[in-house]
């Protein structure tokens, strides 16, 4: 994605960072294939907040207020002061899972209240990651500021990804549905080993667009778009 950013005539200085940074991590991966699991598990929460911050975002002041709060939640639920208030509530427990059972995959420390707290922290960023994607960086794309109907929402569906894509996402939400009414911990082991990929996609992405740049405008569509504004 570097090489195709260069070639919509993209920074050669951001394409050898980003080659730089994925070779480091590459290396880092390789070494500590563990940790580097884990590592990118948590940090892949904050692509899409880096996406609507850097390429979507137009006014850039505004970004500081919703970046402290991020930061701040995901700090206070890190540090583990909610730790007997998580335990406490009624949802510590939900699908048949506790909250101790989903540290395990996601915060295996020997200290529980240091586990807890990075499972509770990723849980909120997860929140925030599918915000941006879903609503904020939408919202960003829209030409009238406002909320979209659920009609407007299906006809961007369709312009997206066209029917057949879809029918195939239908198609395996559907599947996904039918496996957990029958087989619910299978099915959810299949569905995120599955979905893991969209990680890597988003780092790609992001990587592509960083070095793209913003698209250049042609004079005659640069004109035009005065015209009509």
């Amino acid at each position: 994605m570097v090489l195709a950013g260069l070639r919509e005539r993209g920074s050669w200085l951001r394409a050898l960072l980003a080659g730089a940074l994925l070779a480091l991590a590459t290396i880092s991966a390789l070494s500590q294939p563990k940790i580097a699991r884990y590592v990118f598990l948590h940090a892949h929460n904050l692509v899409a907040v880096l996406a609507w911050a850097t390429l979507f975002r137009q006014r850039k002041r505004w970004l500081l207020a919703p970046g402290v709060l991020i930061a701040v939640g995901a700090g206070v639920l890190a540090s583990g002061t909610l730790f007997e208030q998580t335990l406490a509530s009624p949802f510590a427990a939900s699908f048949h899972l506790h909250v101790f059972t989903v540290s395990d995959w996601l915060a295996p420390f020997a200290d529980p209240r240091l586990a807890i707290g990075a499972t509770t922290s990723y849980l909120f960023l997860q929140s925030v990651h599918y915000s941006a994607w879903l609503s904020w960086i939408p919202q960003e794309e829209q030409a009238r500021r406002g909320t979209p109907t659920f009609r407007m929402s299906v006809r961007s569906l369709f312009s997206d990804l066209g029917t057949p894509g879809v029918a195939a996402v239908l198609v395996a939400t559907v599947a996904v549905w039918v496996g957990a009414y029958f087989e619910l911990h299978r099915a959810r082991g299949l569905y995120l080993s599955l979905a893991t990929f969209h990680g890597y996609l988003e780092l790609a992405m992001l990587a592509f667009f960083w070095v793209r740049g913003a698209p250049r405008v042609e004079p005659a569509s640069r004109a035009l778009v005065v015209r009509a504004g």
